[in-house]
């Protein structure tokens, strides 16, 4: 055969292989293992009426999260530029899928990545490292999206390309099989279980009703945060209150040492947000913020003692309702409840606070709105709650200070109202109507519990008698409040708390 002819053949034969097709199949699912938030674990454990050590870490779908599929060719000796074939979100178990039968039989890379994005919530990284506050204050620190993490990469010729493995973000095993280094990252699985919680609470507060649904506009977490101008010893997580999407910053400073990316903090901040979505006046605990780098405590205003209780407070409640079995993480004790008399007439050694002697002191406190939250939905008996100290019943329920113990009472008493009742104060008479909402006029205790009562969520005499309950000098016990109704109680007895 002459070397002309044998050429030809060669190239013919190229050309048929670069022609033929094959196919690419990929149908996955991305997921998170909880091996850094272990809330998720330790409340399948409780329900399963067994230890953390008897189970695996649970894993969690990454549901509505990002995604698209790339691919790149050789040009000549070096790689080319990735090219987008298909992207999109992943549905409530964390799938997505993606088939093309006619792909060219040749050498190319493949890759899968994901972002912790959609317009609902998005955890994002920071824009710098450390971040400046002028970044913070003027908002830009907020406008990074998530980054795309690489889950999948591969190299193909021709041959076709078939996947249908779950992509998780874990901590790597012994003798474990090559994952993508960004599944394994502390910090990016991190991420992704924050991204779990977010998606839960979102859940959570809008099975309450739509009208305690957080604001469409998307829930930005932004972790971690090092902000270069604060030290670590003053430095917190916060939600800012002026920016349309209030983002939240988690704090961690660059070694590690000093990691909020927790289950409470983010809570917490989150309920900020859904606080700020539903009142007026908020962008002053920005300023208080930046003054005097602390919004908790004591103030000489009622705004951020309020906010700051409401925060904690309600991130208590969510917290029961995602985490069922587990105590509630928090120096109120589990079930959160409000706070002796004793305790709040005991300042500073014990509260970290003045001295609340009355009305004015609670409403200036954030120990003393606590205290006014728990007591409107305080839900169990308070008077099953003994007082070892002062030998016999407290009118709020065991000291913070103290531990209590707790006994049979049957028949018990229901008391109070419900979260969402209490939300419903938050919104005003017309839900949909931003206007309606409450103001910085409002966040005094008269005026909070005057709203509740316009609205019908307290009568006049549910009023009369919380505010007496309430009097740190007081002696109204809860069972004498118009507040409890007796119920039979047909459950077992628990004798500890």
């Amino acid at each position: 055969m002459k070397l002309a002819s044998v050429t030809a053949l060669a190239v013919l034969l190229a050309a048929t292989a670069a022609q033929a097709t094959c196919t690419y199949d990929i149908d996955s699912r991305v997921q998170v293992r909880h091996e850094r938030l272990r809330e998720f674990e330790r409340s399948l454990a409780a329900r399963m009426g067994v230890s953390v050590n008897d189970i695996d870490a649970p894993v969690s779908p990454l549901a509505g999260v990002k995604w698209r599929i790339q691919g790149r060719s050789r040009v000549g000796l070096v790689w080319g530029t990735w090219l987008t074939w298909d992207e999109g979100y992943t549905d409530s178990q964390g799938r997505f899928d993606y088939v093309d039968p006619d792909k060219s039989c040749i050498r190319r890379q493949v890759r899968i990545q994901v972002a912790f994005e959609n317009d609902r919530q998005r955890v994002a990284a920071p824009a710098g490292w450390p971040m400046l506050l002028g970044a913070v204050l003027v908002g830009s620190a907020a406008s990074a999206p998530s980054p795309w993490y690489d889950v999948f990469l591969a190299e193909v010729g021709s041959t076709n390309l078939t996947f249908d493995d779950p992509i998780v973000f874990r901590a790597p095993a012994a003798n474990d099989m090559p994952i993508p280094p960004t599944l394994g990252e502390p910090l990016s699985r991190t991420r992704a279980e924050i991204w779990v919680l977010v998606s839960r609470l979102r859940s959570a507060m809008a099975s309450l009703g739509a009208e305690y649904a957080f604001d469409p506009t998307p829930l930005i977490v932004v972790y971690p945060t090092d902000i270069r101008e604060i030290s670590n010893a003053e430095e917190q997580s916060f939600a800012d209150p002026i920016h349309p999407n209030n983002p939240v910053y988690i704090h961690r400073n660059a070694d590690g040492t000093r990691d909020q990316g927790n289950v409470k903090t983010v809570l917490h901040e989150l309920m900020h947000v859904w606080a700020y979505q539903n009142t007026h006046g908020e962008d002053a605990m920005l300023l208080e913020l930046v003054m005097s780098r602390d919004t908790h405590a004591c103030k000489d205003e009622t705004l951020a003692p309020f906010h700051e209780a409401f925060a904690e407070y309600a991130s208590q409640q969510v917290f029961e309702m995602l985490f069922p079995g587990l105590p509630v993480d928090s120096e109120f004790s589990s079930p959160a409840r409000p706070l002796s008399r004793r305790t709040l007439t005991s300042g500073v050694d014990c509260l970290g606070d003045r001295v609340m002697d009355d009305e004015h002191d609670l409403e200036h406190c954030e120990n003393g709105w606590m205290s006014i939250f728990h007591t409107l939905t305080m839900g169990a008996p308070l008077f099953e709650y003994g007082d070892p100290v002062g030998g016999g019943v407290t009118a709020l329920g065991d000291s913070l200070c103290r531990e209590a113990t707790k006994r049979l009472a049957i028949p018990a008493m229901s008391c109070g109202v419900s979260f969402a009742d209490l939300l419903s104060v938050f919104l005003g008479a017309n839900a949909v109507d931003k206007g309606d909402d409450l103001r910085a006029a409002d966040l005094t205790l008269q005026e909070f519990l005057a709203r509740a009562v316009d609205l019908d969520v307290l009568s006049a005499a549910q009023m009369r008698d919380t505010k007496d309950l309430l009097d740190p000098e007081g002696s109204l016990e809860a069972e004498d409040t118009s507040l409890c109704e007796w119920k039979l109680n047909l459950g077992l007895p628990n004798f500890s708390l």
